[in-house]
């Protein structure tokens, strides 16, 4: 049967029971039949409730779109049908007919019934609030999203990846480093300020996102997470100790937190003995390694640094820091390793050793003892003893012994001048990146030093020293308080080499002679 055919007999029943109410006497009362009640010519369903006689019994209007509802006793519409209607009498005139809707559901400005805000649409027409937790659900069926549910494999539940379900909250929460759902979290967890669930203090997010109590330092472990990251601690061997990367174990003072980077202060409180952070590592609890402090980025910052006291440095494992050469050292101010305190000062440890500002290392002189802990100056090398890892430092090939036991290039030897220092005994230069004899003079093996040829300048020194001149020729002066030169000895002449011949006339060379050449004294031959 059509729509406007249901309204049409729907309209000629109300219009039937008008007139045949209106035939019977005022003093006779019509009894109507409600839903479920026997009926007949006699007893008259009510058709106000949208009942018609079948069978004997007052039943909703056989309509797809109504039903019969038990907490109303009434027959009303189904979500989702047509709720208003359009009626016309006789003269044309219009009018509305709006039924009733289901419970939570109204009839909406479109005509249909709706269902109210958190209620949703059954298979069957009614409106029934969200499904909770673990009850079924489909397309139709909606879960309770305020309680952070979703609908996987037909059931409510939480999102496992995401959430977990509480009981105490009766809803979902956010398992650690997701999201929080409605602030609230896991156990041992709490929303944080950017709205994520973050473990509580002395507890770790495991990887099924549940915060897990951390172990302390000497307990056992099964993994790095159980132990206080926090505190330094790392699990090694099963035991959750200090983190060699990063700390050590040991006892500090805190230092004053109200400072502004790089201004050490003053140690605070008391001595505590736990993980300490190394140099150039994060502090722990605002403890460091002995003589370093917590710097700050700013004042306001919430962690920090290790980093050394002024006028000390760290050691090379960053365990401590301690007093570098030439600073003041005491019982309790310590030197670095490789210095030792002597007169208050940290110096070298040997008497053959020679501290190097550039390397930062003290490093044993020619004769001196050597290792790998215990390095050579610069152009010497460590001759070590047999089936020994010590040894001692002796020149490389092209170097020679300095008097003050460095080791220095050799005549010949290639130089640049400036790192490269060519025999000083010698008084070698460094002359178009070769050493060599400076100016006018030619190069003794014999006696290790550059002899003037004749006319170069020379000072008059013992025979102990050695010979300043060529073969057959003496540093001496014409005339006393003139600048002496390398002169032929008595028996000898000058040859145009410059150098001395047996002859029976002996050649003197002036002083003036060599005055082109502006050698004027002998700090201008001589290093």
């Amino acid at each position: 049967m059509s729509l406007k055919a249901n309204k049409l007999r729907l309209t000629t029943l109300l219009l039937s029971c008008c007139v045949f109410v209106l035939a019977l006497p005022k003093a006779q009362s019509i009894h109507l039949s409600h839903h479920g009640e026997n009926c007949d010519d006699t007893l008259p369903c009510d058709s106000r409730q949208r009942l018609t006689c079948q069978e004997g019994k007052c039943i909703c209007i056989p309509r797809p779109d109504v039903i019969f509802e038990e907490s109303s006793g009434k027959c009303v519409t189904k979500a989702g049908d047509q709720c208003r209607f359009v009626l016309e009498d006789s003269a044309g005139g219009k009018t509305f007919d709006i039924t009733t809707c289901v419970e939570n559901a109204k009839c909406s400005q479109n005509g249909f019934c709706s269902c109210g805000e958190n209620f949703f649409e059954n298979h069957n027409g009614t409106c029934s609030p969200p499904a909770t937790h673990l009850q079924p659900c489909d397309d139709k069926i909606h879960c309770q999203e305020s309680a952070g549910l979703v609908c996987e494999m037909h059931t409510c539940g939480c999102n496992t990846t995401t959430a977990i379900f509480s009981s105490d909250a009766n809803q979902c929460v956010g398992l650690a480093e997701q999201n929080c759902i409605n602030s609230k979290c896991t156990a041992n967890a709490f929303c944080n300020r950017i709205g994520l669930c973050s473990c509580s203090h002395d507890h770790f997010p495991k990887s099924n996102g549940i915060c897990s109590p951390m172990v302390a330092l000497g307990e056992g472990c099964s993994e790095d997470e159980l132990c206080h990251g926090d505190k330094g601690l790392t699990c090694a061997q099963g035991i959750c100790s200090c983190d060699p990367l990063i700390s050590v174990y040991g006892t500090a003072q805190a230092n004053n937190v109200g400072r502004y980077p790089e201004n050490f202060n003053e140690y605070i409180g008391p001595n505590l003995t736990q993980c300490l952070g190394k140099v150039n590592s994060p502090c722990i609890e605002r403890l460091c390694v002995p003589n370093a402090y917590c710097s700050y980025n700013s004042r306001y910052s919430l962690s920090g640094t290790c980093r050394c006291q002024p006028g000390t440095v760290s050691d090379s494992k960053s365990i401590v820091c301690k007093q570098g050469y030439g600073y003041d050292c005491s019982p309790t101010l310590y030197c670095l390793q490789e210095f030792v305190c002597n007169q208050s000062k940290c110096a070298c440890r040997y008497g053959d050793q020679v501290y190097d500002s550039v390397k930062r290392f003290c490093l044993s002189k020619v004769g001196g003892p050597c290792s790998d802990d215990m390095p050579c100056v610069s152009g010497a090398e460590c001759i070590r003893f047999p089936k020994s890892s010590h040894g001692v430092c002796s020149c490389e090939s092209g170097h020679i012994t300095s008097p003050a036991r460095f080791c220095e290039l050799q005549y010949g030897q290639k130089c640049n001048g400036s790192t490269n220092r060519c025999d000083s005994l010698a008084k070698l230069d460094c002359i178009d990146e070769v050493c060599g004899c400076r100016k006018f003079g030619i190069y003794s093996s014999e006696h290790r030093r550059c002899l003037g040829f004749v006319g170069t300048p020379c000072t008059q020194s013992t025979s102990d020293e050695g010979p300043q001149c060529i073969e057959n020729a003496i540093c001496s002066s014409e005339y006393p308080g003139l600048q002496t030169v390398c002169n032929c000895n008595d028996g000898f002449t000058l040859t145009s080499n410059y150098t001395c011949e047996p002859s029976t006339d002996n050649i003197q060379i002036p002083n003036a002679l060599f005055k082109e050449n502006e050698i004027t004294s002998p700090e201008e031959v001589v290093i």
